[in-house]
């Protein structure tokens, strides 16, 4: 580890802590998408569930979003978003995650004029908690854009823009109950398209241990 020794942090089961070895898995979020719009201001937030008459996916690894018709000023007080999450296999937490990237491809376009928006691109919400990442390259209209977030606490702050302790990044991670991915980037926003958006975790596989890797 190139920042020294990371912090032991087991929940409170242990004072010891070891190195896993498992095999890591790439797990699609893209099994139960929702839209909403967001609005983080001051340090709090509202979120509004958009109600969709049809459906969002395209295919099991895209979906999209119309902005450009969008006329209730409820879904215009702030940003659209796509949320998502999904589990790797019988588990039922995102711990795993911790030190993987979230992975994902965007593509919006915009009408001719209009202004650049500036909000959290990725929010982590865990019962009553959310925390928010910015990424430091933006997307540009019409242009493909390769997001990838590392899952570490470094990476995340609170909504009031503090820093997030290992202990609470754990536990988000624990308590994961949605995964939110920015959807709209310029006020005239017209469609704006994402695909593939995975999540690193990792579990036991017996039959492929040359599949495992060391995670901490």
């Amino acid at each position: 580890n190139p920042e020294g020794c990371t912090k032991c942090f087991c929940f409170g089961k242990t004072t010891r802590c070891e190195k896993a070895y498992l095999r890591p898995f790439e797990v699609s979020m893209m099994k139960n998408l929702s839209l909403h719009t967001i609005n983080v201001k001051g340090g709090k937030i509202n979120v509004t569930n958009w109600l969709t008459d049809g459906e969002i996916l395209t295919n099991e690894t895209s979906a999209f979003v119309e902005l450009g018709d969008v006329d209730n000023p409820e879904l215009l007080d702030g940003f659209a978003y796509f949320g998502m999450l999904e589990y790797l296999g019988n588990q039922n937490n995102h711990l795993t995650a911790y030190g993987g990237f979230l992975r994902y491809t965007l593509l919006y376009t915009t009408d001719l004029f209009g202004n650049p928006q500036i909000g959290p691109d990725v929010i982590l919400e865990a019962k009553d908690v959310r925390i928010k990442h910015m990424n430091y390259r933006q997307p540009a209209a019409r242009q493909k854009f390769d997001g990838a977030v590392e899952m570490i606490e470094s990476n995340f702050q609170t909504l009031s823009g503090a820093p997030v302790s290992r202990e609470q990044f754990m536990t988000i991670l624990r308590d994961l109950t949605k995964i939110y991915i920015r959807a709209s980037y310029f006020d005239n926003g017209l469609f704006t398209y994402i695909n593939d958006v995975t999540l690193s975790c990792a579990d036991e596989d017996p039959e492929n241990y040359n599949l495992y890797k060391e995670s901490a």
